[in-house]
């Protein structure tokens, strides 16, 4: 304790008066194409995007022939939705995925890691869809 001079000191939280976006933020002109690359991207390497609730949840395994498919995470934002499933080849003989065999026939992207899985092999499909508006059919 020094002096006779009374101070009064404020200190302000700036990420509090001046919060920075959560994740990577697009501009808002982007064209489908463009916005499912970009997901697709943020999907593969696991970053936030603002706009987008993501959820890491294994659902439960469904088995479709001789291929055991998970999904394993999901963006969710106003215009488009990203899942991320785990496709494994349950199956004695070696499997080739096609877009139309992994994903829905309203998807806008699709996008295989590995698409030729051998026996016991596994790999990560990535889908992107229109989000469906409040009220609307999923």
């Amino acid at each position: 304790m020094g002096g006779s001079d009374a101070r009064q000191v404020f200190v302000a939280n700036a990420d509090v008066e001046h919060p920075r976006p959560v994740g990577e933020q697009w501009p808002a002109s982007l064209s489908a194409q463009d916005a499912s690359a970009r997901l697709i991207a943020a999907m593969y390497a696991q970053k936030p995007i603002e706009g987008f609730d993501i959820t890491w949840r294994a659902l439960v395994p469904v088995n479709i022939e001789t291929l055991v498919v998970q999904m394993v995470g999901q963006y969710v934002g106003a215009s488009y939705t990203g899942k991320l499933l785990k496709i494994t080849n349950r199956g004695p003989k070696p499997v080739v995925l096609t877009e139309d065999k992994v994903a829905p026939a309203d998807a806008i992207a699709v996008s295989i890691t590995n698409p030729r899985l051998a026996p016991g092999e596994a790999t990560t499909a990535f889908i992107v869809q229109r989000s469906v508006d409040a009220g609307g059919q999923p």
